[in-house]
Parts: C-alpha cells; structure tokens; sequence
C-alpha cells in the first residue's frame, strides 16, 4: 500500500471513531463505571431537580379570655407547656414528641390568667389549673419546632404579653410555602392570645419552625408570654 493510500485510510478511519463519539472527551461529573459495568457515580446533570414538597398554612388569631385550658383534652396528639418549674421546665404528652422544647432566653412567670391543666403528662403526670409560663424580653424570641407530614394537623400556641407588641413567624421547614408573620395583638397592658395554625406539606421529615418574640415595648418592664401548644 503507498503512503497516500495509507494516509487516507487513517484518517477515514479516525472520522468515523469522531461520528460513532469513541473519541469523546471525558467530561467532569460523567457518571464513573467500575469493572463491573455499573454507574457508581452520576453527577447532578443527571438528577432531578430538588424541588421543595406541596405545602399548606393558613393562620388565625385570636385574643384569649382568662381562664383554664385542659391540655389533654385538646392535644390528642401532642401538647406542651413550659415554666412550671421555672426556667428549663418543659412538660408535654407522655408518650409524644410531636412539639419540641423552646430555644432562647426565658424568665419564668407564676401568675398567668391564662391556665393550664393536664392528666397525661411528663415529667409531671397530674397538673390543675397551673398560672405558669415563660416571658420573654424584647429581642430574638423563642424559637420550637412541631412535626410536619402530609396530613393536616392543628397547632394551637397560647402566647401573650405586658406592655408589649408581641410576633409570630412561622415556617416550614422544606419552603414549600411563603414564610408567615403576624403583630397583630399588643397592648399597654396584659394581654393573651391564641394562634390556631393548620399546615401539613408532603416533604417526608419537615417540620414547622415557630418563632415568638416581643418585638417591641410599650412602656417599662414589658415581656412577651409564651404558655402553652396543642396539637391535633
């Protein structure tokens, strides 16, 4: 064969290993093949896109009257109250771990109109009409997080203030929904409320992230509350 001919089958040759893509470059993020023939590696190009679960929240509130609200009856799933025994005392459903304790800074209070009472909790088992909770000075707030799944729950948080504008944020935690604020209630003087919040989202393992703070004084010495949470 002469060198022309020689030459002319190489570089037929070479074009057709360029057309068939043998002579592809490696590219970064390629999915790795080991001896075995199977993908161990596989970059996100190949991945589906993270894409945040189908969510729900919707808000109410409400000022709330004096009084006793039994825990039991209206957590059938979970419930929660903090401060009867001062800072740090976190009593809740036996058996449930729906609503989980607070973060942040806390004063413990022992004269609450607003009361609570239950008969199936931990550590303490049997409370009537207790007028404990936790306050909060003006700052950052408290922040708890609550079990979020594809089933509608209701939470409902007891909360209040003194000579303060208190305010909620919530969120859940995959983002499946706008973040939600209120300042609705305030006051001068004492004042309590209640917030029924009704969400869910389809994200496996999310939860709902609640934060309650005085987000501004009236007058001296005010504090914003935080009592007690439902969940059914």
């Amino acid at each position: 064969m002469s060198v022309r001919a020689w030459l002319a089958t190489v570089i037929a040759l070479a074009g057709c290993r360029q057309l068939l893509g043998l002579d592809r470059p490696s590219l970064a993020g390629d999915a790795a093949v080991d001896g075995s023939g199977d993908a161990s590696v596989v970059d996100g190009r190949d991945a589906p896109p993270d894409v945040p679960g189908t969510g729900s929240l919707v808000v109410n509130g409400a000022l709330q009257a004096d009084g006793d609200v039994n825990l039991t009856t209206e957590g059938t799933l979970d419930w929660a109250h903090w401060g009867l025994d001062g800072i740090g005392s976190f009593d809740h459903k036996l058996g449930a771990n729906a609503i989980g304790d607070v973060t942040g800074t806390t004063a413990a209070l022992t004269d609450v109109a607003v009361m609570a009472s239950w008969t199936d909790g931990t550590p303490d088992r049997s409370v009537t009409a207790t007028p404990t909770g936790l306050s909060i000075a003006n700052g950052p707030g408290v922040m708890l997080s609550v079990a979020a799944d594809a089933t509608m729950r209701t939470l409902r948080l007891y909360v209040g203030g003194k000579a303060c504008q208190g305010k909620l944020q919530l969120a859940l935690s995959d983002g499946s929904v706008p973040a939600y604020s209120d300042d609705q209630f305030q006051n001068p003087a004492t004042w309590h409320a209640t917030y029924t919040i009704d969400y869910q989202t389809t994200t496996p393992g999310a939860s709902l992230v609640v934060t309650w703070s005085d987000e501004m004084d009236l007058g001296v010495g005010g504090f914003g509350e935080l009592l007690s949470a439902t969940l059914q």
